[in-house]
């Protein structure tokens, strides 16, 4: 008596093991997504507040500048620091936008983030202008202030 090449037994444990791979990494993949959203943005607005303050106390003089796909951060000497956006998130401005913080004389530029959430295409905005040092969110990610 030959016995068959696959058994049914068989063909159902490796259905249920590829059915349950292709499950778990479709169920975390928004939720990873979500999480670098919301780590960009925080990042974002921690920098620019720790910026601020540097800036207050000192005569430094820091630029920010927001490229397609990553903000540099340098104090035009020596430091520099390259946040790189997550894969859904990029600035829509024409033109790299420039902000430099300095004690009494600030240059400060509006910036368009394109996003994508949820499969639609958002726009957010990071205006500066209000008074030195004042800034905001337009309108405010969800995930900026909590989580």
């Amino acid at each position: 008596m030959q016995r068959p090449a696959i058994t049914l037994l068989e063909m159902t444990v490796v259905l249920i093991i590829v059915a349950s791979m292709g499950f778990f990494s479709f169920w975390g993949q928004p939720k990873n997504t979500q999480n670098e959203q919301a780590k960009f943005w925080q990042t974002l607005d921690l920098e620019i507040r720790q910026t601020q303050s540097r800036v207050k106390f000192s005569d430094e003089r820091i630029t920010f500048y927001f490229k397609r796909k990553s903000l540099e951060i340098t104090d035009n000497k020596t430091h520099q620091k390259i946040i790189n956006y997550p894969k859904d998130i990029q600035v829509t401005n024409i033109n790299p936008a420039r902000i430099v913080f300095k004690k009494y004389d600030s240059q400060m530029e509006n910036v368009a983030f394109g996003v994508i959430e949820n499969g639609s295409a958002k726009e957010y905005r990071l205006i500066f202008g209000l008074e030195w040092g004042a800034f905001k969110f337009e309108p405010i990610p969800t995930s900026l202030y909590r989580n």
